[in-house]
């Protein structure tokens, strides 16, 4: 397959491409040890080994255009955009160019969510994707209209790196450039599915700054999109609604998968203690779904003397997220740590938009949305809703779980990932990082919102660390501040953290330590440095490495003491059978490429090892018991001759 290459130059005008040379072992574009990887083999595994064995990059290809402001995408083998730059601005202009060329119609698609206009373009009852699940149009426009506030993200993006800022900027302009370049280009259309569709629109800052939100609070607010859009102001004198079942609140609870395992993946490092050379070496097996937003998309990103870099990012990540450079090698797996709590509000009797703090009358705040939809005849209707909000966060309605807004009693949601606009900054430096200690202290910022870390380096360390976004509080508490008997029930019986909103005392703790305020800081989080061996499967951090135990972490962050997930289950028994030489693979207890790739791509089934002997046992053993437990079954009736 052929190489490709454009340049994007400092006028953002498009100049001729060089001719595409063949790609080949010697291709000066690549580092020796790091061929272009099949898309299929990154999201099966993403392998940073013996990381020492990069060496530096040759020259490139000869720029085109000015050399002071020059954008280089050059796709080799399997379509990978390696993408060099004089500059941070430049790189994200570079990597939204790129990116669109692979994705325009989904971001296209994405877009038209964050700006709250699903309904204008497909109308109410159609439904889309919010963060994990599957709404109605009409529920997702309200819900964007309501929660995304520009101002305060664009507040929080004024607070980061003069890099991350200047990487919004460029990824905007990435983007818009592409589209103006295919609109100019007859012989390159756009994608059918978004071809000259009236919501193909370029991107804006504020567009930017929300599909990033949407991506931090997937795990958290967006579960509950669809209760937020329920809450409605009670009607006066309106009958209390009857009292739900706890197995009925659970059943309707059980839809908004707020229990459900989270996406797979799995993250395996080995440190000079354990690897064949003395070195690190990581195993990434990063689930992501095939389409959609959150679907994997490989890079490799350079400015000289600044940054070389390669992996995956999601969503639309100036920087890598999955990944390795000369130095170091990270994966993510998804935290078992809480994102939200709910808060049972005490409200004023006879104003049910009020509600008491610490015995003090508060007004909820009315933020009333328009948004338009597109009716059978193909015209457009305007409508109104309100959404209702809190020092919390959003009121919410459950009704079907016991939880409605009654003239007595509401419920609001606060959000530990809400305008965190953090992660380009957290994974940048992460990106430059020589050693887990300094990705360690990237992590601080807590902008990988709902993720753990397992990371190695070429000095032989490893590191597991939840430097996730949790709530602060603390087991004590979480007991001294549970809110009424029948919601507390049914909180703990649906692992919700629920509070008394009424008291001062139960808010989310302010550590002068966190980076944010009401974050458990990382030096109260669940981090682990070691020389032999690390792991997580999207279980609780408690067995990351079973040799040591980790204690004093916050319930908020995850379970201790209970039964662990099949692939955590496989991935320690695997490892220990290897680093005891005892898995048939070597006969040495060492683990190198070889051993971990075998490891990996065996296609062990946990289940079946835990069960298949003692269920072939049972198979094998006398039946008469069981003939003579068994009912008779009748004779089966002679076939009927056939004709003649």
């Amino acid at each position: 397959m052929a190489n490709a290459v454009v340049h994007l130059v400092d006028s953002w005008r498009a100049q001729a491409s060089l001719p595409p040379p063949a790609c080949s072992p010697g291709d000066p574009f690549l580092k020796p040890c790091c061929r272009p990887t099949p898309p299929a083999l990154l999201f099966a595994s993403l392998l940073a080994a013996l990381l020492a064995a990069c060496a530096a990059k040759g020259p490139g290809p000869a720029a085109v255009g000015p050399p002071q402001r020059s954008v280089q995408i050059q796709r080799t083998t399997y379509g990978v955009a390696h993408i060099e730059a004089p500059d941070f601005e430049a790189l994200a202009y570079g990597v939204a160019y790129a990116h669109a060329e692979d994705n325009v119609c989904q971001t296209a698609d994405q877009l038209v969510t964050v700006r709250g206009e699903r309904s204008r373009f497909w109308g109410a009852e159609a439904s889309g994707l919010l963060g994990l699940r599957s709404l109605p149009n009409e529920q997702i426009d309200i819900y964007i209209r309501g929660l995304m506030d520009d101002g305060e993200l664009a507040l929080a993006e004024s607070r980061t790196s003069a890099e991350a800022q200047a990487m919004a900027r460029g990824y905007v302009a990435g983007y818009n450039r592409f589209l103006k370049d295919r609109a100019a280009d007859p012989l390159k259309p756009l994608p059918a599915p978004c071809a000259g569709q009236a919501w193909l629109r370029p991107m804006t800052p504020a567009d930017y700054r929300r599909l990033n939100e949407l991506a931090a609070t997937q795990f958290g607010a967006l579960a509950l999109a669809d209760a937020v859009v329920a809450a409605r102001l009670p009607v006066p004198g309106a009958a209390p609604p009857k009292p739900v079942a706890l197995r009925e609140a659970l059943q309707a609870l059980a839809g908004y998968r707020l229990s459900d395992a989270p996406p797979g993946a799995s993250g395996w490092a080995f440190g000079a203690e354990t690897s064949l050379n003395g070195r690190g070496l990581l195993a990434g097996n990063p689930y992501a779904p095939w389409r959609g937003a959150d679907r994997f998309w490989q890079m490799h990103l350079t400015i000289p003397g600044q940054l070389d870099v390669m992996g995956a990012g999601s969503g639309h990540s100036p920087v890598v997220q999955v990944g390795f450079n000369q130095d170091l090698a990270w994966t993510h797996t998804v935290s078992t740590g809480q994102r939200f709590t709910l808060h049972e509000l005490k409200l004023v009797p006879d104003d049910p938009a009020r509600y008491l703090v610490g015995g003090l009358a508060e007004r909820m705040r009315a933020r009333t949305v328009r948004y338009e939809v597109l009716k059978a005849d193909g015209t457009l209707e305007s409508r109104l809703h309100t959404v209702w909000m809190t020092r919390y966060g959003p009121v919410i309605a459950l009704p079907r779980a016991g939880l409605s807004w009654t003239a007595q009693t509401a419920y609001a949601l606060q959000d530990a990932n809400t305008w965190n606009v953090r992660a380009t900054d957290t994974w940048l430096a992460i990106n430059r990082a020589t050693r887990v200690s300094e990705l360690q202290a990237a992590l601080r910022q807590q902008g990988t919102a709902w993720a753990n870390t397992v990371a190695a380096d070429r000095h032989g360390d490893v590191l597991y660390a939840d430097a996730s976004a949790v709530p602060d509080l603390d087991a004590a508490q979480l007991q001294r501040c549970a809110a009424s008997k029948a919601a507390a029930a049914l909180a703990t019986a649906a692992g919700l953290v629920l509070l008394d909103g009424s008291r001062a005392d139960c808010q989310w703790r302010k550590d002068p330590a966190a980076t944010v305020p009401g974050l458990i800081p990382l030096e109260r989080m669940p981090t682990l440095e070691r020389r032999d061996w690390v792991q997580n499967a999207n279980d609780s951090y408690w067995l990351s490495n079973p040799l040591l135990a980790l204690d004093g972490v916050s319930p908020m962050v995850g379970p201790v003491g209970v039964p662990q997930g099949l692939r955590t289950r496989g991935g320690i028994t695997q490892i220990m059978a290897r680093l005891a030489g005892t898995d048939g693979l070597a006969d040495h207890g060492k683990v190198g490429l070889a051993e971990v790739q075998a490891m990996l791509l065996m296609n062990r089934n946990e289940a079946a090892a835990l069960v298949l002997d003692d269920l072939l046992a049972a198979c094998a053993a006398p039946s008469e018991g069981l003939a003579a437990a068994r009912p008779a079954v009748p004779p089966r009736p002679a076939a009927a001759p056939s004709p003649a």
